[in-house]
Order: structure tokens, then C-alpha cells, then sequence
């Protein structure tokens, strides 16, 4: 391939130059033209062809140049896509049946926060605002009000507890204004006392009482207290990534509890009563008085201050429930949750959650926020059991750190912002939630319920009735599936060789002849 002359000098006996000329450039140069003439890709061959002008061989240079740097561009922006955007969100290719989630858990809230006979929040805050003395276990219920009711009504003095402890939640659980007892209940038409039903449950609107909820011991970890709970035996058979076992079928023994069909007869059908005196009108402003119902996933504890429908007095209200599922398909487990920007329900642990979720997250980034800044946490939020309870003195810190999290605008809450950025609380890769169409009416005969009560008894109780069910047999969900692959990005990169310079796998053979085997050739020849 290669030609080499060697010229030897001797000086003085001891001083050897070695002069080589060699046409080393010449035989690259007929080596690089000779795989011009033969590849496959296009244009080289016009590049290198002889008996041209010099203005045509500089053209092809440049067709073949923009062919080159537009292939480039397309393929880095094919990259970024892949890069930035590589998760997308559409319609599964088939609807879900009903019986493969759960029936929605159900939490219901009564505006009338405790029975007036346990303590009589009327009669003590007039005597309040008179300057009239009242006793130390009235003040401190007084106080214990204070975490529930309006700012207005409770002024913050030096005299004031600036904690509580858990002798809080025992004052809400003796004085919860419901008695389930009393209270009616139908699930799938049939008749089943309230209590196997509902649990009493912490939330952010104080003692609620939950339906097909996770129970308490199974949604926190063993850091959390739960004394004030009632713990269940039921077994959870659901998993928020995976469903139910694949070839169960619903039964008594399961848990959540799920509907075979659709429409009011496969409903959750409860009556709740609340007695008149019990009505705190006083209390908040701007209250639908009654119960605040909210829907939520059952492994979730919900926030029905914030998502909720309400219940009036007297009055009996209908929720068709319309699920709506965002599931995750399997190839998109491999990709970083930074990326997919979501967490699998058991792939990111929290201290006080066994579950992962973005609402749990949330709550927990906030507790050790305003645990860090105000030495206690709010009532409904997560805490050990030698953490204390925010108390009146306490609340003006505390709002100040929630809303630090939430709409920062000083230099602090801006840090806190960022603090709290640190907790990375994405959403989940499968998340379940339930829209509900709502219809409400009065209702004025209550010797037509059939609930074992006589109307002397229910004399001074107001009604509530709720009725949820499901509005279709099946529904469509959402599935997060690999939008840029791996194969799909070479797949687009070679088509995109191919439309600007014939680039193919044919092409790759030829560079590796000539830039191997037909090299390896020339040296043995």
C-alpha cells in the first residue's frame, strides 16, 4: 500500500541519520477515495468523482454537508425529547371492569364537632366573653375547642397552653357528637350495623369515622401512636400497585371491600343523626351545617377539609362515582422516578407512612417542618408520641410554617419552600381516585326510614342520608407508558440517516471493511 525509501548517513563514525520519504498521505488519500467510489452513503461518490470543475465538487461538499448537520439537528432533537419528556400519559387500550379496584373509602365528617352534654361550647363561650369565671376542666375544654372553632372566639393570652397532649384526642372521642350506634347502615342492600362498618378516624376536621379505609396500623408505621384509635382485625387483600390477587373474587373476608355491579342497589347507604342541641352555629363561620363526606383511595388518610361534598339537615343526597385510574405500564419501571416522576406505592419509604403516596409525603414533609419550627405538630398530623400538639399559643407559628410550605413571600418561607422542595413528594405511579355527581333533596318524612327507630326517639335529631354507588359497570383509565424507548430512538435516529444520507446497516458493514478487515488485508499483503 505503501512505498518507503531509506537513505542511511554515517558521521564521524558515531552518528546515524535516518532520512525516510514516504508516500504514507498519498496511500490514505487513494485508501479514503477508494471507499468514497463504494459506500453506500450518499454523495461521497459525487465528492470524490474525477473529471469534475472545482465549483461542482465544493456543491456536493455542501449538499452533503446540510444533509449531515440536518440529520444531526433532527437526531439531538429526537434526543431531547427522549431526554426531557420520555414518559407519556394516554388511554389504555382497554376499559376496566368495576371489580378490579376498590370500592371508594368513604370518611365522613359531622359539622357538630361534640355532644353538648359531655360540654356545652355555647354556654361556656358566652360566659367567656361576659368575664364570668368558669372551672379549670371547663378551660381547659375551652382550650381544646380553641384547635377546631374560629380564632375570634378564643383570645390567646400569657395564660394560655402553648401544648397539649394526648389527653386531646380521649377529650374528642368521649365527646364525639355521632353515635354509630344509633345510626343505620346498608351495604349492597343489606342491612349491617354502623359500627362493622365505620371507624373512627383523626383528620384535619377532627373525629371522622371512615368506611372501607385502610386501618390505622396498617397506613402508619409504628413510630405513630394510635391508642386513640379502634384497631381492626381485617386482613388488606389490595395492594395500590397491584390490585387484587389475580382469580380472587369478592367476598366477606375481603378487604377493601369492592361492588360486583353498578347502580343503587349495590350501594353504601348510610343514616346518620345529629341532635339539634349538639349544632355548634357559633363555632365557624360559613358552615353547611350537617357532615362533610369525602371520597379517597383506602390506603390514604383524606383531608375532607379540603375535598369534600357536603350532607344537609334533613336531607337525603345521592354520589354516582365515577372512578378514574392512573395505572403504570411495566416498561416504565426501569426509568429513575426523576424522570417518570412518580414513586411506586413501596418504593420510597416514610417515616410515619407504611404507604407512599403524595398526600402522605406531603403531610410528613409539613410535621417535621413545623415540628423543626414551632416544637409541635398540628392535631391531625403525624407525630411521636413525645411530640406534643400544638396548642392556642402555638397556632400563630403554626400557620405561619404551613403557609411558609405553601405560598412562600418572605426570605424565610422562601427557604422553607426550599426545605420543603428537598422532600421531592411526586405523585404516585398508580394512583385511584373518585369523581362523584352529586344530587340532593330534602327530606321531610322520617317515619318512612326503616331503621328500627321510633319517631318519640328520633324527636330533636335532624337526619342525614347518603347513598354512594357506582355509575358504570366499567370505565376507562389512564395508563403512563415509555413515550422514547430505547428501540424507538434508534429506530427514528436510523430513519433519520436513512432520509438524509442512505446511512444503513449496510453502511456499517462497509466501514468496517475498510477500516478493518480490508486494513488488516493490506498489512498481511
Amino acid at each position: 500500500m505503501e512505498k518507503v525509501e531509506k537513505i542511511e548517513i554515517r558521521q564521524d563514525g558515531d552518528e546515524e541519520v535516518t532520512v525516510e520519504e514516504t508516500t504514507r498521505c498519498k496511500g490514505v488519500k487513494i485508501y479514503l477515495k477508494e471507499y468514497c467510489q463504494n459506500s453506500s452513503i450518499q454523495g461521497l461518490n459525487y465528492v470524490v468523482a474525477d473529471g469534475i470543475s472545482i465549483f461542482e465538487r465544493l456543491w456536493w461538499i455542501l449538499v452533503l454537508a446540510s444533509c449531515i448537520g440536518g440529520c444531526i439537528y433532527m437526531i439531538s432533537e429526537i434526543y431531547n425529547k427522549w431526554a426531557e419528556s420520555p414518559v407519556l400519559v394516554s388511554l389504555a387500550t382497554r376499559d376496566t371492569p368495576i371489580t378490579e379496584i376498590p370500592f371508594p373509602a368513604i370518611t365522613v365528617c359531622p359539622e357538630a364537632k361534640l355532644k353538648g352534654s359531655c360540654f356545652n361550647y355555647t354556654r361556656t363561650l358566652e360566659a367567656v366573653k361576659a368575664g364570668k369565671n368558669i372551672s379549670n376542666v371547663e378551660q381547659t375544654q375551652f382550650d381544646y375547642m380553641s384547635l377546631l372553632c374560629k380564632a375570634e372566639n378564643h383570645k390567646i393570652t400569657p395564660a394560655k397552653p402553648d401544648t397539649f397532649d394526648k389527653k386531646f384526642y380521649e377529650f374528642l372521642y368521649e365527646c364525639r357528637s355521632v353515635d354509630l350506634t344509633m345510626s343505620y347502615c346498608k351495604w349492597m342492600n343489606t342491612p349491617i350495623p354502623c359500627t362493622s362498618l365505620f371507624k373512627p378516624l383523626m383528620t384535619d376536621e377532627g373525629i371522622c369515622y371512615s368506611f372501607n379505609s385502610f386501618d390505622i396500623k396498617d397506613i402508619h408505621t409504628d413510630r405513630v401512636p394510635r391508642n386513640y384509635f379502634d384497631e381492626d382485625d381485617k386482613i388488606v387483600t389490595w395492594d395500590p400497585d397491584d390490585g387484587y390477587p389475580k382469580g380472587s373474587n369478592t367476598s366477606t373476608k375481603e378487604y377493601p371491600r369492592r361492588a360486583l355491579l353498578p347502580g343503587a342497589l349495590n350501594s353504601l347507604t348510610a343514616v346518620f343523626f345529629t341532635k339539634a342541641d349538639d349544632i355548634l352555629y357559633n363555632c365557624r363561620d360559613f358552615v353547611y351545617q350537617g357532615l362533610k363526606v369525602s371520597l379517597h383511595m383506602p390506603s390514604r388518610i383524606p383531608r375532607p377539609s379540603q375535598v369534600y361534598f357536603n350532607v344537609g339537615l334533613d336531607r337525603i343526597t345521592s354520589g354516582v362515582v365515577l372512578p378514574t385510574l392512573m395505572s403504570t405500564a411495566k416498561n416504565v419501571e426501569s426509568t429513575p422516578p426523576e424522570v417518570r416522576n412518580c414513586y411506586f406505592s413501596k418504593e420510597r419509604k416514610l417515616a410515619y407512612y407504611k404507604v407512599y403516596s403524595q398526600n402522605n409525603c406531603n403531610m410528613e414533609c409539613s410535621a417535621n417542618y413545623t415540628r423543626a419550627v414551632c416544637g409541635c405538630v398540628a392535631y391531625y398530623m403525624p407525630r411521636e408520641s413525645n411530640t406534643p400538639i400544638c396548642g392556642p399559643k402555638k397556632m400563630k407559628c403554626l400557620e405561619r410554617s404551613l403557609s411558609a410550605l405553601t405560598k412562600p413571600t418572605t426570605d424565610i418561607e422562601i427557604k422553607a419552600a426550599a426545605e420543603k422542595a428537598k422532600c421531592f413528594c411526586i405523585p404516585i405511579c398508580v394512583d385511584l381516585s373518585y369523581n362523584v355527581e352529586i344530587s340532593s333533596g330534602p327530606f321531610e318524612k322520617p317515619d318512612q326510614l326503616n331503621t328500627g327507630k321510633t319517631m318519640d326517639q328520633l324527636k330533636g335529631y335532624h337526619i342525614h342520608i347518603f347513598r354512594i354507588f357506582f355509575k358504570n359497570p366499567y370505565f376507562w383509565p389512564y395508563v403512563r407508558q415509555r413515550f422514547y424507548g430505547p428501540l424507538k430512538f434508534f429506530s427514528q435516529s436510523a430513519s433519520l440517516m436513512s432520509l438524509f444520507i442512505g446511512f444503513s446497516l449496510v453502511s456499517v458493514g462497509e466501514i468496517t471493511y475498510f477500516l478493518i478487515i480490508k486494513i488488516l488485508k493490506n498489512f498481511k499483503s
